[in-house]
C-alpha cells in the first residue's frame, strides 16, 4: 500500500533542492527512525521519504499486516512524533 503524508522531517535528498520546486527524482528517505502501524500492529515498511516530483509530499510504502475485515487507524511515527490516525478499510 502507498500512503501519502506531509511533515515527514529531514531526508537524504537524491538530488539538488530548488526552493519551492518539486522534490528531486529518485528516493529521498527520511533520516530519522520511524515506524508504521495499522490497527496497532506493526506494518512492514519499504520506504518513507519524499514523493519524487511533488512539493513537500511524503510517501510511505508499506505492507498491511494480516487483519480481519474492518476499519483501522494508520499511524506513522517519525522520531517519536505520531501522525494523526487516518482510517483505512480492509475488505474481504
Amino acid at each position: 500500500m502507498v500512503a501519502y503524508l506531509t511533515g515527514g522531517g529531514s531526508v537524504n535528498a537524491s538530488g539538488p533542492w530548488v526552493t519551492g520546486g518539486a522534490s528531486p527524482s529518485g528516493i529521498s528517505p527520511v533520516t530519522s527512525s520511524y515506524s508504521i502501524t495499522v490497527g496497532g500492529q506493526q506494518a512492514r515498511s519499504f520506504y518513507l521519504g519524499l514523493a519524487p516530483g511533488f512539493v513537500g509530499l511524503y510517501q510511505a510504502n508499506l505492507q498491511v499486516p494480516q487483519l480481519a475485515p474492518g476499519n483501522y487507524p494508520l499511524q506513522v511515527t517519525v522520531n517519536g512524533v505520531q501522525s494523526n490516525g487516518p482510517t483505512i478499510s480492509i475488505g474481504n
